[in-house]
């Protein structure tokens, strides 16, 4: 039997089943409405999805969140992938790893972040990274259905990626060079650290460039969903928007 999880807010749940989730069922508080209910109702007779009303109090109950907007759904769990699919796929990806996320905010800041700069596969560690929880899926606002997730070590990860030829790049506060002073187009991985340590030096002697993110003010690291977000929105820029 499929193990199932709760996926809460219109937006996750209007992404779930635009991306062919298995969804079970859907209840929407019985007084909401607009637009995005309405693609909801739409999307979910399109799937073969029941929707079910109910009272304001049912989805309190049922929430994790404490943040449904009206609508509760029964999904299955986000299926992981395997590496070695996604480069068969995708032989020149564009991948984010993980050392370690133990705070889901952070990772579902991350993989919304991932989805929104095209970023083809976010690997997480087997340990160390927090599970995908209804507020992962509720932070990501949808993104977990938009991203590849693989979990496997990260030294495993980045030996297979730099065999196919992707440039490793790490992000550390040591880094040698700033973020946007490096040429971050083509084939690539980033690696970040974690919460709480950043990487051995172990894994940066694997990257290609160690780049930081230049601070003022004595500060020694920035959250870990925003460095991330800087970093690949720089590839972003220097792929697509540089002059």
């Amino acid at each position: 039997m499929m193990a199932t999880t709760t996926l809460e807010g219109r937006n996750v749940v209007i992404e779930a089943l635009k991306r062919g989730r298995r969804v079970f069922e859907i209840k929407i508080e019985a007084s909401a409405g607009g637009d995005k209910i309405a693609e909801i109702k739409s999307l979910a007779a399109r799937n073969g999805v029941t929707v079910a009303y109910a009272p304001k109090k049912e989805l309190d109950r049922l929430s994790k969140t404490d943040s449904h907007q009206g609508v509760v759904a029964v999904a299955g769990q986000i299926q992981l992938q395997k590496l070695s699919d996604l480069l068969k796929a995708n032989p020149s990806p564009f991948v984010v790893v993980l050392r370690e996320v133990l705070y889901e905010h952070n990772l579902g800041a991350i993989l919304r972040c991932a989805c929104a700069a095209g970023v083809d596969a976010v690997i997480l560690p087997p340990t160390k990274a927090h599970p995908l929880t209804p507020v992962v899926e509720r932070v990501s606002m949808g993104a977990s259905n938009c991203v590849g997730v693989v979990q496997e070590s990260p030294y495993s990860a980045l030996a297979t990626l730099k065999k196919n030829g992707l440039s490793i790049v790490g992000v550390e506060v040591t880094g040698t060079i700033n973020y946007f002073d490096a040429d971050l187009r083509g084939p690539m991985a980033m690696i970040f650290g974690g919460e709480d340590a950043g990487l051995s030096l172990p894994i940066m002697e694997k990257c290609d460039i160690v780049v930081r993110v230049p601070m003022e003010n004595a500060l020694q690291s920035l959250n870990q969903s925003v460095s991330a977000a800087l970093v690949m929105f720089e590839k972003v820029r220097q792929e697509k928007y540089a002059k």
